[in-house]
């Protein structure tokens, strides 16, 4: 259970510091050190932490702390990273789901599992950055692991100040913050040859940056360094095309990594408490029909155009027979008659209001296809590697290609990675409860981008086409 008060969660994140991370021979000053930095920086990151996730951080902590002995380096680079998860949390955008430092925090946790889990990505780590012979390879390979997690969605603090912007452009802003605010300490940190050096500071900065370039309905590589500059001459990416990068372990293991454990991190959790709710899932779900010219999210016409579409749905009566006599019904009425713009963060109207005046029509499948899942897990066994999706009980009436998005995405995300000889994932567990109660079976053919209409995939992965049932929870 998550302590409620600050001065709780304190003194035990200090205990688990002293006694559970025999990481480092550090003194006990090295670890009053980082339970200060945090109290002093983000004390906020404790709400948003499970068991799990705090547990990750404290190694996370750990593995910082025991790669060499520069106790005030390692404080100044904790401090910085602290400081841009806590402006990515504030700029938490409520239309999309939550890419805050609780997201970041989940991934951690998801890469370490799957680091320890997994020796094929420790060795292929080791071997492509010279690390065979290194007294601290595990730390550095698992530090570097955890930092590109916890780094992967800081640009969502820039990309909100852009407008215009299309959202995959957030990994090339996050790498832009990396490569300003963090190379650079890190390269301090990190005690290891030049030479190597140079290839693991390139490759973290690539993992944040392609770490959303898993469609391959885009072509073409392509942002890096030439984005970078892009950014800082006019911060202006309207009509910026998105990329493709086909990742493999052999020569980018960190951005594999991350890809695996991002499109892991998919389920109610990642959603604010608004999008939990059933009106706002209703008025979401009737843009899907909608036909209309949107010049971009939030424009003060398209702003327009909702505001009116929202009250006139609000009158019809599956809406107003259900949610009427409620207070958030009330509440997000007299927002949208009120005439407010829909301002984030520090605007007047509520993250209801603000969220629906923002979205778009294809905003829907986002959320719902959250809304609908309990769990998923990464699960090593003797007989290969799965991936466990639990899905909740299902009452609304959405396509089962809405239903399933999320799931289409992490099926097309883990197609992007090659782990030859092995797969990166052997089997896909599907376990979904019916209205009935029943159990039900999916093929995985149905989540990916290209199917053909008998459902066969045409995918080189085989297990897509896998009908398989999940094990018990």
């Amino acid at each position: 259970m998550i302590l409620a008060t600050l001065p709780t969660r304190l003194f035990f994140f200090f205990l688990f510091l002293t006694s559970c991370l025999p990481l480092k021979a550090a003194s006990m000053r090295d670890y009053s050190a980082s339970q200060k930095t945090i109290t002093n920086v983000y004390p906020g990151l404790f709400e948003l932490m499970t068991p799990e996730t705090e547990e990750a951080f404290v190694r996370f902590i750990g593995y910082l702390e025991g790669i060499g002995d520069k106790d005030q380096l390692e404080q100044e680079f904790l401090a910085r990273l602290l400081d841009r998860l806590k402006r990515q949390s504030e700029t938490d955008l409520p239309w999309f789901t939550s890419h805050n430092a609780g997201h970041s925090l989940r991934v951690l946790q998801k890469m370490q599992r799957i680091m320890f889990e997994s020796p094929d990505f420790l060795s292929r780590i080791y071997q492509r950055y010279d690390l065979q012979k290194h007294p601290k390879k595990h730390d550095i390979a698992m530090l570097l692991g955890s930092f590109v997690a916890l780094v992967h969605d800081i640009g969502y603090s820039e990309f909100v100040n852009i407008k215009n912007t299309p959202k995959h452009v957030h990994a090339q802003l996050g790498a832009e913050v990396v490569d300003t605010h963090f190379l650079q300490p890190l390269k301090q940190l990190l005690p290891m040859a030049l030479s190597t050096e140079k290839r693991v500071l390139t490759a973290v900065f690539d993992a944040v940056s392609y770490h959303n370039a898993d469609d391959s309905r885009f072509t073409s590589r392509g942002f890096k360094k030439r984005l970078i500059s892009l950014v800082k001459r006019q911060r202006e990416f309207y009509g910026l095309s998105k990329t493709y990068h086909p990742a493999s372990i052999k020569e980018e293991p960190f951005l594999v990594l991350l890809r695996f454990a991002d499109n892991l991190d998919f389920s109610r959790n990642r959603l604010f408490a608004h999008q939990q709710s059933e009106l706002y899932l209703h008025l979401l779900d009737s843009l899907s029909v909608i036909k209309h010219n949107v010049s971009y999210r939030g424009s003060d016409e398209w702003a327009a155009f909702l505001r009116e579409h929202y009250l006139d749905q609000m009158k019809q009566p599956v809406i107003d027979h259900r949610f009427s006599e409620s207070e958030e019904f009330r509440i997000l009425k007299h927002d949208l008659e009120s005439g407010e713009e829909p301002v984030y963060p520090g605007g007047k109207l509520s993250l209801m209001a603000t969220a629906l005046l923002s979205a778009l029509p294809g905003d829907f499948s986002h959320v719902y296809s959250n809304y609908i899942v309990d769990d998923v897990r990464y699960q090593r066994r003797a007989d290969g590697n799965y991936v466990a999706v639990r899905f909740a009980s299902d009452s609304f009436d959405a396509a089962p290609l809405v239903k399933n998005y999320q799931l289409k995405r992490m099926a097309e995300s883990l197609t992007s990675c090659s782990m030859a000889p092995s797969r990166l994932v052997d089997r896909v567990f599907i376990n979904s409860i019916s209205e009935s109660g029943e159990k039900e079976t999916f093929p995985l053919s149905a989540y990916t981008w290209m199917h053909r209409p008998d459902g066969g995939s045409i995918t080189k992965d085989p297990f897509l086409t896998e009908r398989l049932i999940g094990p018990k929870w």
